[in-house]
């Protein structure tokens, strides 16, 4: 789990991919609509990607991709991450939030919106899911 760990803190957002995915697609586009920037692990192009997806898996990724780690941190699969961004999306359109979550001003130099908001709601209370 060493690889995947240290693979996952490279960049304030990472994500385990495989080219074929069609998930694993729409969550790179909507990460990159965010302007963020971020390390993508095509696990089927790379030579030790089975040993990246055993790892994956043992961390609890089922299925093993995408995987998607925010600052450092794994944020989990695709329903995990389609639902924190939903949340987040809402939260913005409703108008009625002043956090900086929902900020389009950006505090990390990445421009990861994506990760001020996980580290803001996700990682520090994930009662809220």
């Amino acid at each position: 789990m060493a690889t995947v760990s240290a693979l996952g803190a490279e960049k304030p957002v990472v994500i385990f991919s495989k080219s074929g995915c069609c998930f694993c697609h729409t969550i790179k586009i909507l990460i990159y609509g965010f302007g963020a920037s971020l390390a993508v692990y095509e696990l089927d192009e790379l030579p030790n990607g089975g040993q990246l997806e055993r790892e994956l898996l043992s961390l609890g990724c089922r299925p093993s991709v995408p995987a998607v780690f925010i600052g450092g941190e794994l944020v989990g699969g695709s329903n995990e991450f389609l639902f924190l961004f939903i949340f987040l999306f809402r939260l913005r359109n409703s108008g009625s939030c002043k956090s900086r979550v929902c900020s389009c001003e950006v505090e990390s130099k990445e421009k990861s919106v994506v990760a001020v908001a996980a580290k803001q709601r996700w990682h520090d209370d994930r009662q809220w899911w």
